[in-house]
């Protein structure tokens, strides 16, 4: 069911993406790699499977789900399962939180418009870029993301990625630099 919910994010990232609103497409890229990450870590450790649909049965569970799937012990997971992979999520992920995956600061600053006249400063809030490097940047990200999810998923099922072809795409692709 991750997966499922992984490749709705993703769908959803790039239209965000593909239609100029970088800021928001990173809060779906963020998406696509925890449900993949997720994903992994439960695969490796199945009793988790039960913590997290317990979540709100009651403050217990939401206390044992919130422990269990801290960014660091997820990360950990996946670094175990394709530490080539752990590499890629770590830096990617830390992108689609600054970029617009918190309300950070580079979320807010990387999409406004500043001119200075003599007397006063405007600033415009762009919603929806047009080509120049945020619109790039936002558009390779959620390659990435996809790429990196896919990734993750294929230690869980390898078989059928290879059975499919999956796993031959997914090396041309590196091939080509994604």
């Amino acid at each position: 069911m991750l997966f499922i919910r992984c490749h709705g994010a993703y769908r959803t990232a790039c239209s965000l993406a593909m239609s100029g609103q970088a800021a928001e497409c990173y809060v779906q890229c963020r998406s696509v790699l925890e449900y993949a990450a997720y994903a992994v870590h439960i695969n490796r450790n199945p009793k988790l499977g039960k913590t997290w649909l317990d979540r709100h049965v009651d403050d217990a569970g939401m206390k044992a789900a919130k422990k269990a799937f801290q960014h660091v012990t997820v990360a950990e997971s996946v670094k175990a399962a394709n530490r080539h992979a752990a590499e890629r999520f770590e830096t990617v992920y830390q992108r689609t939180i600054d970029f617009g995956g918190h309300p950070n600061e580079r979320s807010v600053t990387t999409n406004i418009k500043m001119t200075e006249e003599p007397d006063r400063r405007e600033m415009l809030a762009i919603l929806q870029h047009g080509d120049g490097i945020q619109l790039d940047m936002a558009l390779k990200t959620t390659a990435q993301c996809g790429m990196i999810a896919l990734e993750m998923l294929e230690t869980i099922f390898g078989a059928k990625f290879e059975l499919l072809g999956i796993r031959a795409a997914m090396l041309d692709l590196r091939r080509t630099g994604i």
